[in-house]
């Protein structure tokens, strides 16, 4: 699942998700994201929360 309809521009460093997007498509992104979490159905979702590097 990706969102390249609706970045306009992602950066930020290896710790980061910058991204920028139109103001009219945060909702868009937002329902993206959420779509995109809840289909990796995760069990212990503080495993991937606060994993350790």
């Amino acid at each position: 699942m990706q969102a390249d309809d609706i970045i306009i521009k992602g950066g930020g460093h290896g710790a980061a998700a910058g991204v920028t997007l139109a103001t009219e498509r945060i909702d868009d992104f937002r329902r993206r994201v959420n779509e995109f979490y809840d289909s990796m159905q995760l069990k212990n979702q503080e495993l991937y929360l606060f994993a350790e590097s």
